[in-house]
C-alpha cells in the first residue's frame, strides 16, 4: 500500500495526472485497506470467542477433577480407623455376647463373638471380646485348650491393630496415586487439546489473512472502477452501455462484497459470478481505446490500465497461496483428533477460490 501511495504522489508531480484524479486513487487505497482492517477485526473477535470457549472446558475439566479428588481426601482424612466400619447385625452380635458375658455363660459368648468376627474379620475389638470370653471360660473350666485360645485370639487383635496403621497409609498413598494419575491425565489431555487446537487456529488464521489480502485487492479494483470511468468519460461519450453495464457490475459485487465470506460456498459462487460480469465489461471498456488514440495515450488511462493489471496479477497469486493454505487447513479437520477438536470449537472446512474466467 505504502508502495502505490509513493507512486501516485510522483505521477502528481510528473503531471502525469492531476490533483483531482489522485485524490480518487488515494480514496481507492484507503477504501481497500479499510476493508482488509475490517476482515481482520472479524477474524480476532470470532477467534477470542474460541479462545472463552477453550477456557470454559479446561476450567470445567479442572473443577470435574477437584469433584473427584476432593471426596477422597475429606475421607482419608476423616477417616481414623476403617476397621471399625461394622454393620448393624455384627455389632447385635458383640452386644448380645457382652450380654451372655455378663450372665457368665461364656459358651454362649464365645458363640455370638464368632459371627460376628464372621461378618466383621477386621474389627479388633470383636478378637479381644472373644479372647476375654475364652479366658474366663478356661478360669472357670481350668482347660488349657481355652487358654491357649484366648492367647491367640488376643494375637489376632493386636495383629490388627497394629496393621491398621499401615492400611491405612496405603490407602491415602491409593487415594494420592488416583489423585496424581488424574491429574496427569487431565494435564495431558490439556496440552494435547491446546496443542491441536492452536495448530488448528495457525492454519485458518493464515488461510483467512490470505482471504482477507484477496478481499483488500478485490476492494482495490473496485474502487479504481470510478476513476477508471471518470478517465474514459470525455472519450467514450457515445459508449453509455458499456459504462452502465460496468457501473451495475460493480455495484453487485461492492453489495457481495459487503457481506461477504470465503466460508459460504453459495456467496463464493455468486462473488465469482459478478466479478465475471465486472470483468466482461471492463473488457470492453479497455477496448474502447483502440477507437480513441488520444485515450490510448492517455497517461492517466494507461496508469489506471496497469494497475487494474497489476490487481489481477496480484488476486491470481494470492488465490494461489489461499487455495494452498485451505487444502492444508481442510486435511487437518479429517484426521484424529483434530476432526474432534474441530467439532467442538465449530472449525469448518473452507471453499477453495476457482480459477475465474472472463
Amino acid at each position: 500500500m505504502r508502495e502505490d501511495r509513493e507512486k501516485i504522489k510522483k505521477m502528481l508531480l510528473e503531471g502525469k495526472i492531476n490533483s483531482d484524479e489522485a485524490k480518487l486513487l488515494l480514496r481507492a487505497l484507503n477504501e481497500s485497506e479499510k476493508k482488509k482492517e475490517r476482515i481482520f477485526k472479524e477474524i480476532l473477535d470470532y477467534k477470542k470467542k474460541r479462545e472463552k470457549k477453550i477456557w470454559i472446558i479446561l476450567g470445567g475439566w479442572v473443577l470435574i477433577l477437584l469433584l473427584i479428588i476432593t471426596p477422597f481426601f475429606i475421607y482419608s482424612i476423616g477417616t481414623k480407623d476403617f476397621s471399625l466400619k461394622i454393620s448393624s447385625s455384627t455389632l447385635d452380635y458383640f452386644q448380645r455376647a457382652n450380654f451372655y458375658l455378663q450372665q457368665e455363660d461364656y459358651r454362649k459368648a464365645i458363640e455370638f463373638c464368632k459371627k460376628g468376627i464372621e461378618e466383621s474379620p477386621q474389627f479388633s475389638l470383636g478378637y479381644s471380646l472373644l479372647g476375654a470370653s475364652y479366658q474366663l471360660l478356661y478360669k472357670e473350666t481350668n482347660n488349657e485348650i481355652f487358654k491357649n485360645k484366648a492367647k491367640e485370639v488376643f494375637e489376632k487383635a493386636e495383629r490388627i491393630k497394629k496393621e491398621i496403621p499401615k492400611r491405612r497409609q496405603e490407602m491415602k498413598m491409593g487415594l494420592l496415586f488416583m489423585s496424581i494419575l488424574l491429574i496427569v491425565i487431565l494435564s495431558f489431555l490439556s496440552i494435547l487439546l491446546l496443542l491441536f487446537y492452536n495448530l488448528l487456529v495457525r492454519r485458518e488464521e493464515k488461510a483467512n489473512k490470505s482471504f482477507a489480502d484477496i478481499q483488500a485487492q478485490y476492494q482495490k479494483k473496485l474502487d479504481l472502477v470510478p476513476v477508471l470511468l471518470e478517465a474514459v468519460k470525455n472519450y467514450a461519450a457515445y459508449e453509455k452501455e458499456t459504462q452502465l453495464q460496468v457501473t451495475q457490475a460493480r455495484s453487485k459485487v461492492q453489495k457481495i462484497m459487503e457481506d461477504f465470506s470465503a466460508f459460504n460456498k453459495e456467496k463464493l459462487k455468486k462473488f465469482l459470478e459478478s466479478q465475471r460480469e465486472l470483468n466482461t465489461g471492463l473488457v470492453r471498456l479497455f477496448a474502447l481505446a483502440e477507437k480513441y488514440p488520444d485515450l490510448k495515450a492517455s497517461a492517466n488511462f494507461l496508469t489506471i490500465q496497469k494497475q487494474l493489471e497489476d490487481i489481477e496479477d496480484t488476486i491470481a497469486r494470492k488465490r494461489e497461496i489461499y487455495n494452498n493454505q485451505v487444502r492444508v487447513y481442510n486435511s487437518s479437520l479429517k484426521y484424529f483428533p483434530m476432526n474432534l477438536i474441530a467439532k467442538i470449537f465449530k472449525f469448518e472446512p473452507k471453499e477453495y477460490f476457482e480459477v475465474e474466467k472472463v
